[in-house]
């Protein structure tokens, strides 16, 4: 989700449609902005202990029952970037509807999975299913650190690290003293 979020809000910055761009932003506030592909790993790791994330055409396989076709199309996206829709090679818009279809049938089934799992082990689904409303915000925030780098108040750092320095001391003689 973070790659394909960070391609929509720079869009809407260019654009300049700050409404627009306003209201992406809140369904992600509000939990309306899901990653499927996340909340298969999520599954994954309750029911195997593995945290590899699937790719599309696997998840496919594995909780659709059938194979998607990726690989003629996928890496190709270039030829048509430059010319005219009306001259590409429909495949790619094939793809393209086969690839959004797909993923919203595995996020159907995934959701009803997630659920599942939730309800079976008295898991809270407050932060969405096996807390992936938390994952996407933070795979959001960690795409834009990434891009965009962050800056550290270097002043207020050091008198963090003081203040923390001092408590430690405070605490290791506490410690002693307590200890003697």
């Amino acid at each position: 989700v973070a790659f394909d979020f960070a391609v929509m809000d720079r869009y809407l910055v260019l654009s300049k449609e700050i409404e627009t761009r306003s209201v992406l932003w809140e369904a992600v506030d509000s939990d309306r902005v899901h990653d499927t592909m996340l909340l298969a790993v999520l599954i994954s790791l309750v029911k195997r202990d593995s945290d590899l994330t699937p790719g599309l055409k696997d998840a496919c396989e594995e909780h659709l029952g059938f194979v998607l076709e990726k690989e003629k199309y996928r890496h190709r996206f270039n030829e048509i970037t430059e010319s005219s829709w009306m001259e590409a090679d429909v495949g790619f818009f094939q793809y393209a509807v086969a690839d959004a279809i797909a993923t919203w049938f595995l996020f159907a089934i995934l959701t009803h999975k997630a659920n599942k799992i939730c309800h079976e082990y008295g898991v809270s689904a407050t932060h969405g299913f096996l807390t992936e409303a938390i994952q996407v915000k933070a795979a959001i925030a960690l795409d834009r650190i990434t891009r965009n780098g962050m800056t550290i108040d270097l002043d207020r750092l050091m008198r963090l690290r003081k203040e923390l320095d001092c408590d430690i001391s405070k605490l290791v003689e506490e410690i002693h003293t307590t200890a003697s």
